[in-house]
């Protein structure tokens, strides 16, 4: 069963890929609102795979339900192979750590970190 994480900090959800011995990976699924730096084009298209790093809020919420008009939302914005990818692909096993490590600015996008 997938995993999501909605962010209360951040405003933001995501799939989580990992989570397991006090480790979670991310792949945003929404860029962070009213914020100019953070679009769909930056921040969820590229399959932007992230560390977590922040604390839990309060308010934070792990799901195994992906709220109706968050998904509405990816299908608006990307295209299903990207949808497809987002919510179902098996990230984790092709990514390269070390060069996430080197890449690393607040994630990195998975193009940059695919094992050879």
């Amino acid at each position: 069963m997938p995993l999501f994480h909605y962010s209360s900090y951040w405003r933001t959800w995501s799939r989580v890929i990992l989570f397991e011995e006090g480790e979670m990976v991310e792949v945003n699924l929404t860029p962070i609102p009213n914020c100019h730096d953070s679009t769909w084009e930056r921040d969820v298209r590229p399959v932007r795979v992230r560390r977590h790093v922040t604390e839990f809020g309060e308010k934070d919420l792990l799901t195994g339900v992906l709220p109706r008009e968050v998904e509405k939302e990816l299908r608006r914005y990307c295209t299903p192979e990207q949808v497809s990818q987002l919510l179902h692909g098996r990230i984790l096993r092709v990514i390269d750590w070390e060069k996430y490590r080197r890449v690393n600015n607040g994630g990195a996008n998975l193009s940059d970190i695919l094992k050879d």
